[in-house]
């Protein structure tokens, strides 16, 4: 079936059963009129509740408004879950942008503290392994920050394990040049010392 087929057959749907309520009320209010206007009708005759719509019409309209009201229940429970999903997972990563945040505040404290006054290569050294560590904590901020493209499936929603692939590879990456920089001012320190 076709979307175009299924969309008009729920209109069908729908204008038959807007016919069907039209034409009960319309029968209601008629009863109506007849009751009020025929001379029989007396003060105890009317103070008696009337029913306005046949009972066949209601039956089918609290059938409608039970159904409405599972739908609905449903789709808040399926938004709610949502929500709660995406709260917990904005939880996480601002916990890793707090970390993120606590490194670039102590890599700003080292560079703030280092100054040539001793050794020109140790300095030179101490530099570059601060450029490097500057870099690491820059991929890992680059990885939380990075969101899915819109043409893939699910652009609304992180998928959380390929951001943990990525955030892992970074820290790994990062550290292993974090080592290769120690290595070199190790070095480095050695010959100009």
């Amino acid at each position: 079936m076709s979307k175009n087929d299924y969309i008009s057959d729920n209109l069908f749907t729908m204008r038959d059963r807007l016919r069907e309520s039209t034409a009960a009320i319309r029968e209601a209010a008629e009863q109506k009129k007849v009751q009020e206007q025929s001379p029989e009708n007396t003060p105890q005759a009317s103070s008696a509740p009337q029913q306005t719509i046949p009972e066949s019409a209601m039956d089918r309209r609290t059938k409608e408004g039970l159904q409405a009201k599972q739908d609905l229940a449903g789709r808040l429970a399926r938004d709610l879950a949502k929500t709660n999903a995406l709260i917990a997972e904005h939880e996480l990563k601002l916990k890793e942008l707090s970390k993120v945040q606590v490194s670039l505040q102590s890599l700003e404290k080292e560079l703030a503290q280092l100054t040539p006054a001793g050794s020109p290569g140790l300095f030179a050294a101490e530099t570059d392994r601060l450029r490097l560590e500057y870099f690491r904590i820059c991929g890992t901020l680059e990885a939380l920050t990075t969101v899915k493209t819109a043409g893939s499936a699910g652009s609304d929603r992180y998928d959380t394990k390929k951001e943990n692939t990525s955030l892992t590879a970074a820290w790994i990456i990062g550290g292993a040049i974090l080592a290769g920089a120690l290595i070199i001012a190790g070095v480095t320190a050695k010959i100009f010392l």
